[in-house]
């Protein structure tokens, strides 16, 4: 059994470097162990239980993210290790679990450390694989956070454009039957009172509707039940038995009954289908305005997002800061509900220069941190402004605070102050690196009960644009 588990360590990239002699020492001080799949070999940021290798079988390496077991990677490849690195780590850096029914090398942690006390050619692979775990996980939570950021704006821009498609389809289902309205009116005001005069009438009417829709009054609610009152009344004593459901459409565009008797003939038998026509192309005309309501409002969305993410932009080109931060907010309008917003930036605030897509990531991290800490309540404050060659954006919020216990630990990777499955610690880490490694600026907070400002400094090109 000795020779057979040396010849499997021997092939094992760890150990490859060992002498006969090393290796030998090594297998004497360890055991040959099988774990059923399930198996626990180690918990993350718990104490050791021990150095495996694996000979058969596979393993799986976790990392938890705000609480949640991540999947960092699976392995089948004999000659893999788990378990501490010494002088790196006091802790299991993540977890390992046997997948499948495996064999495994088990020694002592202090059998390791005595090894590299040594000098031991392990040292040179045990570190390697460290720096290439730790890299390819911060990689892969990185993806993480970023397609979980995806996913939320995606929702709030479901939720966003849900609103006036809905607007739009409900005022397209009645258009159909205010059309047909619109076009019986007009059918019965021809027959009433034909002659030449008739097309200018109504167009004069038609006018009279649009001018009084470009301006409409703004009335208190009591002010507007009384005057939907008086013109129903009017209505109704003029001969239009449908008066109380038509006055609520006309006081929407600002008409009153002095108003309504101004545009209708004073009698013959023309005046009651002309109020049938006004009140139809009220309708049509409220309706219309509904549906290009709606789609400026689609129109704006998809162009804050198409500048938010910079589809169709060069890698690098010159930053409108304020546009990106105003695109940011539109985008992120759901998350911000509830919430008050106060602008203040600095005419004419000069241009970056670098990639916008990755600068309104930073504004997104620091928004929805804003929001997460005022829970759809309380006030966000921005400003922008150039400051002694840099262009410098505050984030501020009126919210609890950071404890000043967390204040030197918020831009550590992985670290939330989130419950368990809210997040993943990398949002301010990602801001960070954004904006130190790609702008080559600074990021920084400061906090008290009522109020955290984030401060981010991005430095003026030595050219201006």
């Amino acid at each position: 059994m000795t020779d057979r588990l040396l010849e499997e360590l021997r092939r094992a990239p760890l150990l490859e470097q060992l002498s006969d002699a090393q290796l030998a020492e090594l297998v004497a001080t360890g055991e040959e162990v099988a774990h059923p799949a399930g198996t626990v070999l180690l918990t993350e940021g718990a104490p050791s239980t021990g150095f495996y290798i694996l000979l058969e079988g596979e393993i799986r390496v976790t990392r938890q993210v705000g609480g949640v077991d991540v999947v960092v990677g699976e392995t089948s490849a004999p000659g893999s290790w788990a378990g501490l690195v010494p002088y790196v780590y006091e802790e299991s850096p993540a977890g390992f679990t046997v997948t499948r029914d495996s064999r495994l090398f088990r020694t002592d942690d202090d059998v390791l450390r005595d090894l590299l006390d040594r000098g031991l050619p392990i040292a040179k692979h045990l570190l390697l694989g460290v720096t290439f775990g730790t890299e390819r996980f911060r990689q892969l939570v990185a993806d993480r956070e970023r397609l979980a950021a995806l996913g939320r704006l995606a929702a709030g821009l479901a939720h966003e454009l849900n609103n006036p498609a809905a607007a739009i389809a409900r005022a397209a289902a009645r258009l159909q039957a205010a059309v047909a309205s619109h076009e019986a009116a007009a059918l019965e005001v021809a027959c009433a009172a034909p002659g030449p005069g008739l097309v200018e009438r109504l167009a004069s009417v038609r006018a009279a509707i649009d001018a009084a829709m470009a301006d409409p009054s703004n009335l208190s609610p009591l002010d507007r039940n009384d005057r939907e009152d008086e013109l129903a009344d009017w209505l109704e004593d003029a001969g239009l038995e449908e008066g109380a459901a038509a006055a609520a459409g006309l006081v929407d565009v600002g008409f009153d009954a002095a108003a309504v008797d101004a545009l209708v003939p004073a009698e013959g038998p023309a005046r009651v289908p002309m109020m049938r026509w006004l009140v139809a192309a009220t309708e049509t005309a409220a309706l219309l305005r509904e549906v290009a309501s709606a789609g400026t409002r689609i129109t704006d969305l998809v162009g804050s997002v198409k500048q938010y993410s910079y589809l169709d932009r060069a890698p690098e080109q010159e930053i409108d800061l304020r546009r990106g931060l105003e695109d940011t907010l539109a985008v992120l309008a759901d998350d911000l509900q509830g919430i008050a917003v106060e602008r203040r930036y600095e005419p004419d605030l000069p241009a970056v220069v670098g990639q916008g897509g990755q600068l309104n990531q930073v504004w997104t991290n620091l928004l929805e941190n804003a929001a997460d800490a005022l829970g759809h309540q309380g006030t966000i404050r921005l400003s922008a402004s150039s400051e002694e060659g840099a262009v410098v954006v505050r984030v501020q919020d009126d919210g609890p605070g950071i404890p000043e216990e967390l204040r030197a630990r918020i831009f550590e990777p992985f670290f939330t102050t989130k419950g368990v499955g809210e997040g993943t610690g990398l949002g301010l880490d990602l801001a960070r690196r954004i904006v130190t490694r790609d702008f080559g600026g600074e990021l920084s907070v400061t906090s008290e009960p009522g109020s955290t400002t984030f401060v981010v400094t991005l430095p003026l090109p030595a050219d201006p644009p």
